[in-house]
């Protein structure tokens, strides 16, 4: 697709956007679902897309990398998780933390897993916010 593009006549700049918005689009799709369940190998596979695309200028090298993308993408989600009770997403979450302590403010206030499995998303993303100092 990209190719017809260019063969068009379509500038750099606008085939780095096309690109942006429908390769990496596609490409990080509901990665929240599935991104646990990647391996190295898989990122590794994902990245050299990526870096095929830098290569022939169909993606911008100064573009963040698809790890950023999908953390940044799972930061929003579970802000919106945790932000509406109403969301699908919501009823996983463990219950609040209840406690008369003063204590630094966390990012949530739910009750942290030990030994959860990483591949969730909730899991993940509140192991993650936990070690954010």
């Amino acid at each position: 697709m990209l190719r017809v593009l260019c063969s068009h006549g379509l500038n750099d700049a606008a085939l780095q956007t096309v690109c942006g918005a429908v390769i990496v689009a596609r490409l990080t799709h509901a990665t929240s679902a599935w991104w646990g369940f990647t391996t190295y190998d898989d990122c590794q596979r994902i990245e050299g897309l990526l870096r095929r695309g830098i290569r022939v200028d169909y993606y911008r090298p100064d573009c963040t990398t698809v790890e950023n993308l999908v953390e940044d993408a799972d930061d929003v989600l579970f802000r919106r998780v945790l932000n509406n009770q109403y969301h699908l997403l919501h009823s996983l979450l463990q219950d609040k933390n209840s406690h008369c302590y003063d204590l630094r403010r966390r990012r949530h206030d739910r009750i942290l897993l030990h030994n959860a499995d990483q591949r969730n998303f909730v899991h993940r993303q509140i192991d993650k916010v936990s070690k954010v100092k």
